[in-house]
Order: C-alpha cells, then structure tokens, then sequence
C-alpha cells in the first residue's frame, strides 16, 4: 500500500497558513451573528426579582434571573423578528421587540402584580406552557410558599382554603394521617374519588391500602411528599382534566412541581418550625352516684388523662440549590416528627430529594427529578368498633364505673365490661407501619430549532408498605385470649413514559397557533401478601399459632394513549 507524503516544513506552515486566514474571514461574521442581551428584572418598587424568566418568545430559549435580578442571555443565531419575553409567578409578563441581531444590548424589565393571575404560566398535560387567560380549563395555583407556611405535615391537608371549590377533610387525627380531597362530585361507587397526583412529569399512587384493620385510621401515600421540597402545585378542576389525561383524571389532577436550582452561588435555606396538637373539647362522662339498676357506686373514673396527650410537632429542613449557566441542582432533606394526642402513637418521617438540570447541547436538556422517603408510625386502633378493639371506642362502651388500672401487685390489667380494656390496648397492644419509597424521573428536552421541540420523560414510583398488628396472649379482648399477630406487605410500582412533539407556527399576525401530538404509557403493579395467626405460642411475637390464614392479591394493569391538541390564541 502506498504511504501519504511526508509533512514538510513548508506543507505545515502553508496548512497553518490557510487556516489562520480562514479563521480570520469567518471570525466577523460569526461575531455578528451573536447577540447578548443583559440587564434587570425588577418590581415596581425597584427591588430585583430573582428566579425570573427571560426567553426569547415563542422559543423555549433563555435564561432566569439571579438573586438580585439580573441576568445575560446570549443568543448564539439571532432570528428576526426577536421579542424578548420576561415573566415571573405573580407579575405581568412584559414582551420587548429587540431591533439588534448582534453586538451587546441592555434590557432592563419592571414588571407589575398580576392581582388576577391572568398572565401565569401553567403547564398542562401535554406539556405546553399557557397562560392562564388562555387555556380552556378550570386551573387553580398554589405557591410552595403556601403549602410550608401551612403549619401541617401532610401536603393534601395545606390545600385546605387555598383553592375554592376544594374539599379538603382529615380522616383521622392519627399521626401521620391522610387526609380526603374532593375536587369534583363522586364519578364512580367502585373506586377511590381522589385525584390523580403528579410529581415533576412522574404519575405517583395515593392509595390508603388498609391492609390492617385498625378502624378506619389510615394514610395515603401522598402524605410521604415533603412540603418543604414543593414550588407550586396546579390544581385541574372540571371534564378538561380527564380529557388531558384520561379516564384516570376523571376526579381532578394535581400536579406538583419540585424546586430547582439555578446559577448562581450556593444557596442554603434552613427551616425549622415546632407545634403542638391536644384535645379541644373531651367527652363528659357519667357521675351519677347510682348505677342503672339503682345500686350505688363508690366511683366514678375518667380515664381521658391516661388516654389522651398533648402531642408535639417538629419539621426541621435544609435546601441547598445553585450551579452554573449549564448545570444547576437542588439537594434537600428534612426530618418530620409527630406524636399523636393518644399516647403510644407517633410518627416520624425522613426525606431527601436531588433535582439536577444539565443543558447538553445548545439544544439538548437533560433534567432529572429523585427522591426517597422512609416513615414509621405507630398506630392504635383508634376509631370504629373493630371488633370492640378500639381505644376510644372501648373508652365509650365500657361503663366509667369499673377499675381499669392495672393490679400493683402483678401488673395484669383486668377485663373490660364488653370489650377490651383501652388502658391494656395502649400499654401492650402494637400496630407499626413502616414505608420505603423512591420516586425518579429523567426528561429529555430537545428543540431543534425553535419553533420545534421535542419532550420524553420517564419515572417510576416504586415502594413498600409493611404494616402489623400484635395483641399478646392474655389480652383484655374477650376474644383474643390466645393473642393475635398480622404480618401485611404491599409492594407497589408505577411506570409512566410519554413523548411529547409541539411546533409553534409563525405569527400571523396577532394569531399564535401551537399544535401538539403525543403518547403516554403507564403501568402499575401492587402485589400484597397478609399472613395471620391466633393462638399464638408463648413468647412469641411473630405470625406463629394454631390458626393461621394467608392470602395474596396481584392488581397489574397497562394504558397506552394517543394525543392530539391545536392550540389557538389571539
């Protein structure tokens, strides 16, 4: 085979030659096709706004502001005409022609309150951003500012009187309780009337599995989100929802948006807030000094104080957030404790979250959406007649006249009058539910060129619910002298994946047309298993006895949708 020439002094200088001369002749032109607008983004007060958004309209290109509003946007391809388009939650977009296509140009921006919220930006199901004025649906937003500043530790229940319409009910006072939201009128007698939530793009279960039977004190999933993460929640209301998103979304949607970082220096933000939660009103019980045969009594006896406490609640919080022009995160962690106003119930709860955005290419996006959560709650069985199990329960039906304390000498508490004794239930009756959840979603964002861009997006929601329940041999229940163990596991995944095609047409004149074509896929699976045991052998706390039952259920479903949607505004 032949070899290629030697390079030559000469050749070599000659190459270096021609390029540094090409160099030379390009180098203007590409100068001139740059633009690099800066300045700042203020209220009317002149104070600057940070976090806002400056973009070229029409494009999903552009930057936000820092900390004390400004920001620089270099535009590497200017295409007139350019408009530049500066909004931020709460205020009055501004939209500023730019007659420069090159060169350096200062662009200050001082934006009005939007009282009305006309002008907020909103993203539906197809992931297209639409002011509110514009988009053909019943859509309510709450700051994430509001969702802290609620003072509760479940992010269902700080929706309570922040959004009309919305009916928002507690189902128990148990620590870490879920709570009821009603968005519309019951659509079905067979399912769960709750709305569909969604978290950064990824579809997650708010399931109230009771998997143990404890009188009706249980919590849904959504309670495991930490408030503290969120930066705003959007709530569907109306047929719109469910025809954005499915039969699925036929009781409202609820999406939550996480916060992001953005460039700037590191930024650390530290929360702390402690309360208390107690009994208003208790129940007046009997004193009559005769019982209802007419015998006297020497005794009356309120056990409330031995039942009831006063619970005390703690949040503490940390968010660190910053990055660079390419790459921004957010990391945060926060730790969640509640003891219930029944003594022996409690609940504590550890989050930690990871947010990172990466801007690949000048076209390209990269952004990522974890975390992970694990809680353990300590339950009783509260409410209901459970088989006249409950605390409160046993506390009403078991007349105030009977000695429920336990015996000095041997400890043993004796028996109720029809039920079991609540004092005993509390003291040696067990009913722990421990969760482990994480939640991951990655978003590509690719715009070719402007009017183009093309979303896909994948996550997952994957957890374990252990739940049990222990009444040790001797109990005070009637029924269950030979004590009572239940073991229940519910394993849990959703799956979600959608691609997202939009293209923004060319002004004609005041028009704007966007049209949009998609699919999304989803999957979920619960596979729950419950062993049960009665007669239990000495000593032990396990699912071990002479009357055992087992069971398992397997709910694996699939959907795959199609979209379509032409957007029109003047």
């Amino acid at each position: 085979p032949l070899s290629p020439p030697p390079v030559t002094p000469l050749r070599a200088y000659l190459r270096t030659a021609i390029v540094g001369l090409l160099t030379t002749i390009a180098y203007p032109a590409l100068m001139q096709a740059q633009l690099t607008v800066s300045g700042r983004v203020t209220d009317e007060t002149g104070r600057g706004l940070p976090s806002a958004s400056v973009l070229i309209d029409g494009t999903r290109f552009g930057t936000v502001t820092n900390d004390d509003g400004t920001y620089r946007l270099v535009v590497a391809e200017p295409r007139p005409p350019i408009v530049l388009l500066v909004r931020v939650l709460g205020y009055k977009p501004q939209r500023f022609p730019l007659s420069a296509t090159s060169g350096q140009l200062t662009q200050d921006a001082k934006l009005s309150r939007d009282i009305l919220n006309l002008s907020q930006l909103v993203t539906t199901a197809t992931r297209v951003e639409t002011e509110r004025a514009s988009l053909g649906a019943s859509l309510a937003t709450v700051t994430g500012s509001d969702i802290a500043n609620a003072g509760v530790p479940q992010v269902d229940a700080a929706l309570a009187g922040k959004v009309p319409g919305v009916l928002v009910q507690l189902n128990s006072g148990t620590p870490g309780g879920g709570s009821s939201v009603r968005l519309r009128g019951l659509s079905t007698i067979s399912r769960s009337a709750e709305p569909l939530y969604i978290v950064d793009g990824v579809i997650i279960d708010n399931g109230s599995s009771q998997l143990v039977d404890l009188g009706g004190n249980t919590s849904n999933r959504i309670a495991d989100l930490d408030p503290n993460d969120i930066e705003r929640m959007e709530i569907v209301k109306g047929a719109a929802a469910a025809a954005l998103y499915g039969s699925r979304a036929n009781n409202g949607v609820v999406q939550i948006f996480t916060k992001r970082g953005r460039p700037g220096a590191l930024r650390v933000n530290v929360r702390t807030s402690v309360g208390q939660d107690e009994v208003e009103t208790r129940i007046p019980v009997n004193q009559a000094t005769v019982n209802a045969a007419g015998q006297p009594v020497a005794r009356r006896y309120d056990y409330q104080d031995e039942i009831f406490q006063r619970g005390l609640t703690s949040n503490t919080s940390v968010g660190l957030s910053g990055g660079d022009d390419k790459t921004q995160f957010y990391l945060g962690g926060s730790v969640q404790t509640q003891d219930g106003i029944v003594r022996t119930t409690d609940y504590l709860r550890q989050n930690i979250r990871l947010n990172v955005d990466r801007q690949l290419t000048s076209w390209l996006k990269l952004s990522t959406s974890t975390g992970y959560v694990t809680s353990r709650a300590n339950r009783q069985a509260s409410g209901g007649l459970v088989n006249n199990r409950g605390v409160l329960t046993n506390f009403l039906f078991n007349s105030n006249d009977r000695n429920l304390f336990p015996n000095a000498e041997t400890g043993l508490y004796p028996l109720g009058q029809l039920a079991s004794n609540p004092l005993e239930v509390m003291a040696n009756w067990k009913a722990p539910q421990e969760i482990s959840r994480f939640t991951g979603g990655l978003q590509l964002n690719a715009t070719p060129f402007e009017a183009l861009s093309i979303d896909y997006r994948v996550g997952i929601d994957n957890y374990t619910d252990a739940q049990s329940s222990f009444v040790p041999r001797g109990s005070s229940a009637p029924d269950l002298q030979g004590g009572l163990a239940i073991s229940a596991n519910l394993n849990a995944r959703l799956l979600n994946q959608d691609v997202d095609i939009t293209y923004r047409w060319p002004l004609f004149g005041n028009w704007r047309f966007v049209s949009g074509v998609g699919s999304n896929y989803q999957q979920q699976k619960f596979n729950s298993t419950i062993a049960r045991a009665e007669n239990l052998a000495l000593l032990v706390t396990t699912v071990q006895g002479s009357a055992q039952f087992a069971s398992q259920s397997i709910d694996e479903r699939r959907i795959i949708g199609f979209y379509g949607q032409q957007q029109i505004s003047y």
